[in-house]
């Protein structure tokens, strides 16, 4: 259970393997856990059959019979999202766990006293986007096998910048115009699939738990878009049959995608031109 309650108004951070500090604006990692009911086959108003008549049909006669009395808990999954501004110093961490599929640590700290720290975690999903004139924005859903509530006192006051639309730069290997780019996004998708065991996962004293023995990740899937303005002539049909190469750099922070571009969408407009060039990751789509 939580200790203390909850306030509005301040922004929490979280800590990541204990090293990278991110500032959330969003954080909800919380427990799953359904409560799984075996129905009677009884109705709310049925009549029930007495030992004298037991093949006499049932009879709605206003009578409330008990219904779901029969129960067992569900399997846990502790799951959710936290989503943040990029800062100078957030860039690599969660990107590198998307990447890797490692396992990590997190444990969120709110300024008003409370702390939820979590273990067992995998990066489910990642997403990248930053738009002209604005920051870098990641989500990322998580996953995670254990989870613990405590109090805290520590506050993470140290001054960052955060990373704006004037540090980012993109480069494709299937594009060669020379026109800016409008916005980017690009996402990942581990698939991630929590494995529950019999045995294997044995509590202290041999108490089965009901949270997932391992966290397996699947087959790992990137997409995007690269938006640029365009006045026609200069960004040619690209067909996808070789794959190619974006090269993302915000600031001091550089990936390289190998991806396969689908055709360019191209459309009119009164105003600017905005012509969309999606692709999706292959091979190592994020590096090695």
């Amino acid at each position: 259970m939580a200790v203390g309650d909850l306030q509005a108004g301040f922004i929490g951070y979280a800590e990541v393997d204990g090293t990278t500090i991110i500032r959330c604006n969003e954080f909800n990692v919380n427990p799953r856990q359904e409560v799984l009911w075996y129905d009677h086959i009884v109705g709310l108003r049925d009549s029930l059959p007495d030992t004298l008549n037991i093949f006499s049909g049932k009879d709605d006669v206003g009578n409330l019979n008990m219904q779901k009395i029969l129960f067992r808990a569900g399997v846990k999954i502790y799951q959710g999202s936290i989503s943040f501004p990029a800062s100078e110093s957030s860039m690599d961490a969660m990107f590198d766990l998307a990447k890797t599929g490692n396992d990590f640590g997190l444990v969120f700290k709110h300024t008003c006293g409370i702390s939820r720290s979590l273990t067992g975690c995998k990066v489910n999903g990642y997403s990248f986007s930053v738009a002209s004139g604005d920051m870098v924005n990641i989500n990322v859903d998580i996953m995670a096998i254990e989870c613990e509530d405590t109090s805290v006192t520590s506050l993470h006051e140290d001054t960052e910048k955060f990373m704006t639309w004037d540090t980012l730069k993109v480069e494709c290997s299937a594009i060669t115009s020379g026109d800016g780019v409008s916005s980017l996004d690009f996402s990942i998708n581990n698939n991630c699939t929590p494995i529950y065991t019999a045995g294997a996962n044995n509590g202290s004293g041999g108490a089965q738990k009901l949270s997932p023995y391992v966290i397996r990740v699947g087959m790992q899937e990137v997409s995007g878009s690269v938006n640029y303005y365009n006045k026609g002539g200069n960004l040619s049909f690209v067909e996808t049959d070789t794959p190619q190469t974006l090269k993302v750099t915000v600031g001091d922070w550089t990936q390289t995608l190998n991806i396969l571009v689908k055709p360019i969408e191209r459309n009119a407009s009164m105003g600017p031109i905005i012509s969309a060039l999606p692709f999706v990751g292959c091979g190592y789509a994020l590096g090695t």
